[in-house]
Order: structure tokens, then sequence, then C-alpha cells
């Protein structure tokens, strides 16, 4: 989200959001740099079809940004997430997927994708179904972890939780769906560039959305500029980004 209060036709209120007034933005993001590959301001209900919106998202990233059927593995929260997106990314995209899901989508097999799925009570218990490419699973964490994947297939993993015995918390290890454990190590890489991008983001009062925008994808350029030169193999390993940031303003 861009933060921007002023006038503008597509302002979202999104009121789970740091900034709840704004210009929505997607990002595409490299999940081990966060490099960010792409962005697409979102123009608003009016503008860009609704039903299926998560679906077109997705899809218009990866072809926007020359991504599809070179067989990357995608990498999206449950509000992306769904067994036909996924099914049409790897046959038509060349692209594998994974991600949490909503238990009420369409698609999905109902007797683990539920509110509450028999045999699932205890942390690490887990349950998988398969339908050709795609694999759906529910494990138990601190609540219910529901995934779908054409990455993965019903192989295991381990993770460490805190367990209460009599008073006593000790860290235990618990199995868990491999799709869950690398959902978890993968999907941070656009929280990680918003992170980056808010330290030193030039937020100058203005009423003109357009020039937030630009602000704010000028930080973007910049915080991508600065991970291309650590992946230089000539760079400066103490810079910080702060550094980076004062040797480009001051040229």
């Amino acid at each position: 989200m861009i933060p921007f209060k002023g006038r503008v036709q597509f302002k979202q209120y999104m009121p789970q959001k740091p900034h709840k007034w704004g210009v929505k933005a997607w990002d595409l993001a490299d999940s081990q740099h966060s490099y960010i590959q792409y962005v697409d301001i979102y123009p608003g209900q009016n503008a860009i079809p609704q039903t299926h919106l998560g679906s077109y998202v997705v899809k218009r990233c990866l072809e926007n940004s020359n991504l599809v059927a070179k067989g990357y593995h995608l990498y999206t929260d449950n509000f992306f997430t769904s067994p036909e997106l996924f099914a049409n990314l790897y046959e038509n995209f060349g692209t594998y997927a994974c991600g949490t899901v909503r238990y009420n989508r369409r698609g999905l097999p109902k007797d683990i994708m539920c509110k509450k799925p028999s045999g699932i009570n205890l942390c690490g218990d887990m349950k998988f179904r398969q339908k050709g490419s795609l694999v759906a699973s529910v494990w138990r964490d601190k609540k219910n972890v529901y995934t779908v994947s054409t990455i993965h297939d019903h192989s295991t993993s381990q993770v460490k939780r805190l367990n209460n015995n009599d008073g006593t918390f000790t860290r235990q290890n618990f199995e868990c769906p491999k799709a869950v454990a690398d959902y978890t190590c993968n999907m941070g890489g656009v929280d990680h560039a918003d992170q980056y991008i808010q330290y030193y983001c030039y937020n100058h009062k203005t009423y003109k959305w357009r020039k937030r925008v630009f602000f704010v994808l000028m930080e973007m350029a910049k915080f991508n500029a600065f991970k291309l030169f650590l992946m230089s193999t000539n760079h400066q390993t103490n810079l910080t980004f702060l550094d980076f940031s004062i040797s480009v303003g001051v040229g």
C-alpha cells in the first residue's frame, strides 16, 4: 500500500494495513534477494474485472515481467491461491506454485479443507490429498494451516515449536508438510523489500497521487540498485542501505 489520503478515484481503504488509506500496488519479488521484479498499480474495481481478481493479478505480473514458461516457483498468500489458478499456471504458464489457501475456496477436497477436519487435533497432525499436479494439505500448528502446491508431493519436513510440558517450555521437533516449510522460507521477499523501502522513503506531503507513487517507485528502484550492488563481485560488504542511499543522493 502506497500511503495517500488525497483525492483519487482508486484510493483504497485497508484497515489491517499499517497505512490504511492509499494506492494499492501489487509487487512480484525474488524470494532470495527480495529484488522487485514487477510492480502493478491497482486502478480500482471499475477498471479491471473483480471476479477472480487474484488470478488476474498473478497472471498479469508473470506475463509483464517475462517470467512465463521458465520453470519458476511462485509463492502466494491466501488472497491469490486457488486450485484453478495453480492448475492453470502449471499447464499453460510453465510455472509451479505453492501457497496458503482459504479452506472455502472452490475445488478443494472438503474432507480436509474445512474448519475442523477429522484427525487434525494436535500439533504436527497432517493430511494430504492429491489430484493430478495439485497437492492439498492441512497441518496443525497453533491453528490449522491449509496449503495447495504444484511444487511439492506428500514429503514432510521438521520444524521446532515450543512445547508446554507441565509448565516447562521446551523446544520440540514436529513434522510438517514440506510445502509449509518452503512457504515459510520463501514468502518474505515482498515484505522484506517494503521494510527497507520504508526506512528512508521520501514522504514529502503532497495532494497529487502521481507524485506520491513516483517517489515510492524511485525508492523501489534505489532498493533494486542496492541489491544488484550487493550481488556484484566487487562490492563493499560493509556498505549499509543508509550509506548507499546517501551515496546516491550525493551523486
